[in-house]
């Protein structure tokens, strides 16, 4: 529930954040400033955030959390101005990673045999695929029957129920751990191999992700489409990883490696092909079949973290992880934005496309090496 509810917030916002940029008359450039500031903070601060988490417990970094989360989407309540759109999305983007990081740690925590393990982590996936659905759909249909201002307002209400439900189980959350001294350099992490890949593999997949929520806004305007309809391309995405992790439990021969080639395979695939279609149907079944792709990703990258990372330090290897994909969110939306001001956005996924690629023929050659 605290994960589902975080979640459907910061996605609805997220997705709201861009339909009021673009309504505004805002570029490509100043979109992307706008949903890489979203990811900024957390970019800076999650290994350290994870650490804390580590020392402390999870019960004062989860009230902080919804706080930050719920003044920060009433920042934008108050007035559709692009100043307050910015604090925004740095106030919704740092709010938001405090429920990750605890949700992520309580759930490797609470699984200590492997293959209980990676059916928590998929039961939290299928929660993030609905959230996932739920955000952009409910974004979408508000922002046409209420506005920007008014839907900004009604998903504050989230963090506000996940901060009357923490006040009521405070007790029953976990208390701090015994203290176990760490490493403070987070190279540590990455001097296994395995982990190098799987951090590389997830800096890739993220990108792929990320782009595709920050591109179809732009590129569904572009063509004439209501803020509906995106949301509704963007929910087929958000379906589809909820279908596909739905099936996990039966994919037993998958290995966690495996998985995560074979998300990257289909993005690449998709994203060849995505900007030669600008009818619904199609983009929306183009989405799915991303959501298919990617959506087995989180919950095998998961499951792999826990799995490779020393005792002691699974909050900081999940922020090291948070990292990574903050940095995608950070680094790439202002990127692209500039590249599609400058030669438009079907440059965008062609070239997302051809980094995915080239991450999966380099995971592969690894693989097989290591087979052989």
């Amino acid at each position: 529930m605290l994960g589902l509810l975080t979640h459907i917030s910061f996605a609805g916002v997220r997705v709201n954040l861009s339909l009021a940029a673009i309504d505004s008359g805002a570029t490509p450039l100043v979109i992307g400033g706008l949903l890489s500031l979203y990811a900024l903070i957390p970019t800076l601060l999650a290994i350290a955030g994870g650490r804390w988490i580590d020392r402390i417990g999870v019960r004062r970094p989860l009230f902080i959390g919804v706080i930050v989360m719920t003044v920060g989407e009433l920042v934008a309540w108050l007035a559709l101005d692009m100043r307050l759109l910015f604090l925004t999305s740095a106030l919704v983007g740092f709010g938001f990673l405090f429920p990750q990081l605890v949700i992520q740690k309580l759930t490797g925590d609470l699984s200590e045999d492997p293959a209980l393990r990676r059916r928590n982590f998929t039961i939290l996936a299928i929660g993030y695929s609905v959230s996932g659905i739920v955000g952009p759909v409910a974004a979408g249909l508000l922002v046409d029957q209420v506005g920007h201002q008014q839907t900004f307002l009604l998903l504050s209400l989230l963090p506000v129920l996940v901060f009357c439900w923490l006040l009521l189980r405070r007790r029953r959350l976990p208390p701090p751990a015994a203290a176990i001294p760490v490493q403070r350099r987070f190279s540590d992490l990455i001097r296994s191999p395995e982990l190098r890949r799987l951090y590389l593999a997830v800096g890739l997949i993220s990108s792929a992700w990320d782009v595709h929520q920050f591109v179809v806004p732009i590129y569904g305007r572009s063509v004439g489409f209501s803020a509906t309809e995106i949301g509704f391309v963007l929910g087929a995405f958000g379906a589809a990883t909820l279908v596909v992790r739905l099936l996990v439990p039966l994919l037993s021969g998958l290995t966690e490696w495996r998985a995560l080639l074979m998300a990257q395979a289909v993005a690449a695939v998709v994203y060849a092909v995505y900007p030669l279609f600008s009818e619904v149907a199609v983009l929306t079944g183009l989405s799915f079949a991303l959501g298919l792709g990617l959506g087995i990703a989180q919950p095998m990258a998961l499951s792999l973290l826990h799995k490779l990372t020393p005792p002691g330090r699974i909050g900081e290897a999940a922020g090291l992880r948070m990292t990574i994909v903050n940095a995608t969110q950070t680094a790439l939306p202002s990127v692209f934005g500039v590249l599609g001001s400058l030669f438009g956005v079907g440059l965008l996924f062609w070239t997302v496309g051809g980094m995915v690629a080239a991450g999966a023929v380099a995971l592969g050659r690894a693989r097989y090496n290591e087979d052989e």
